[in-house]
C-alpha cells in the first residue's frame, strides 16, 4: 500500500510474513527521471508482491532506480538480489554489513549463530536456525554492491542525503539525513513503540550496546523535524523517543544486574535471558520460537557485555560457555 508522506517521498508498506514486525516501511523517493528506494523486504512472494507492486503503482521505471540498504537484516535486504536482476541501478550498502549479507547468501552465516549458541550455554545446532529469517528469507544470489561510507552524499530530486554511521543494531548500520530538509531515514536505528534488538556480534564487537547508546547520542545532536523509520509510525518528537529508548536499555541493564545477583553472582546467558521480561506472546521462554529465543539470548548478552565493559561484572569462558560474575 502506497502512502505519500512528504513531497516526492512515498511509504510502501511491505508485508513480512511469520514475524511480529508484520511489515516494513520501504521508502521510495521519486525524481523526474530516477528513483531511490530505501530497504526492500523478505525474499518471499508476499514481500515481493508488495515491493514491486509499489514501484509499479507509482509508475517508476525500475531500470532507473537505485536501492539503499540501511543494514543487513533480511527484512531490509532480502529482495536486493531480485531487484538487481530487474534494475540497472545501484544497490548501496555499508561495506561491513554487505559482507554479512554475502555470508547469508553463501549460507555460511549460520556458522556464526552456532558459535553463539555454545557461548549462550545452549546446545550448538545447525537445525536450530532452520526457521531464522537470515536463513529463510535472505537474498538468493550474489549482489554487486556500491559501498557507501559516512559523509557520502546521495542526491535525488532536491534532496541531499548524507550517509550517517549508527552502529548498534548491526555492526555497520547506516542511515540517511538531509540537514536542509531536516528529515532522517533511520532504518532500525530508531523505531517508534518498539525497541530495536541490540545483539551480541562476537568478541570483535565487544560492546555493541555501548556503540548503540553512542549512536543515539549522535542522532540526538542532529536537527531533525521528521524521522522515517523502517517499522511502525513516523516519528516527530525524536529527542523524546531517543530518551525513551535509552531509558529502556538502562532498565534492562538494571534488570540483568539484579538477576545475576539473585542467581548467586554467577550465570550463563541462557539463565539470564530465560528469567528476563520479554514482550513476546508465549507461555514461557521455552515456548519461544527458535529465532526469538536466539534474539533474546543475544540481546541479554549485549547487556551483559556492556555491564562488563563498565566494570560492573566480569566473565570467564569455561569449555566454550561464557559465565558472568557479579562484582559486588
Amino acid at each position: 500500500m502506497i502512502q505519500k508522506v512528504y513531497e516526492n517521498i512515498y511509504l510502501n508498506s511491505v508485508r513480512l510474513p511469520n514475524t511480529p514486525l508484520k511489515s516494513l516501511n520501504s521508502y521510495i523517493i521519486t525524481d523526474a527521471n530516477r528513483a531511490l528506494i530505501i530497504d526492500s523486504g523478505f525474499n518471499t512472494q508476499i514481500s515481493s508482491e508488495d515491493f514491486f507492486g509499489g514501484i509499479k503503482e507509482l509508475g517508476i521505471d525500475i531500470k532507473n532506480t537505485d536501492l539503499f540498504l540501511t543494514h543487513l537484516h533480511a527484512d531490509h535486504s532480502g529482495l536486493a538480489s531480485l531487484f538487481q536482476r530487474e534494475s540497472s541501478g545501484k544497490v548501496y550498502s555499508s561495506i561491513n554489513d554487505a559482507s554479512y549479507i554475502t555470508k547469508m547468501i553463501q549460507h555460511s552465516f549460520s556458522d556464526l549463530f552456532v558459535m553463539s549458541l555454545k557461548l549462550f550455554g545452549m546446545e550448538p545446532s545447525e537445525e536450530f536456525f532452520s526457521s531464522h529469517p537470515a536463513v529463510s528469507y535472505c537474498p538468493d544470489s550474489a549482489i554487486d554492491f556500491t559501498y557507501v561510507k559516512p559523509n557520502d552524499i546521495i542526491k535525488i530530486a532536491d534532496f541531499e542525503l548524507n550517509v550517517i554511521s549508527v552502529p548498534g543494531h548491526t555492526p555497520d548500520h547506516i542511515s540517511l539525513y538531509d540537514p536542509n530538509k531536516k528529515i532522517y531515514f533511520s532504518g532500525d536505528h530508531i523505531l517508534d513503540s518498539i525497541s530495536p534488538n541490540i545483539a551480541f556480534w562476537g568478541d570483535e564487537h565487544p560492546d555493541m550496546l555501548g556503540e548503540y547508546l553512542s549512536s543515539l547520542d549522535k542522532t540526538s545532536a542532529l536537527d531533525i523535524d521528521i524521522i522515517f523509520p523502517s517499522h511502525r509510525n513516523i516519528i516527530k518528537d525524536y529527542k523524546r523517543r531517543i530518551a525513551e529508548i535509552k531509558a529502556h536499555h538502562f532498565e534492562r541493564l538494571s534488570e540483568v544486574l539484579g538477576l545475576l545477583d539473585e542467581n548467586g553472582s554467577k550465570a550463563t546467558v541462557i539463565e539470564i535471558a530465560s528469567a528476563m521480561h520479554w514482550d513476546y506472546r508465549a507461555e514461557s521462554f521455552d515456548a519461544f520460537p527458535n529465532a526469538q529465543k536466539w534474539f533474546a539470548c543475544s540481546e541479554a548478552m549485549a547487556h551483559l557485555e556492556h555491564l562488563k565493559s563498565i566494570g560492573k561484572i566480569s566473565s570467564s569462558d569455561i569449555q566454550g560457555i561464557r559465565y558472568y560474575f557479579y562484582n559486588p
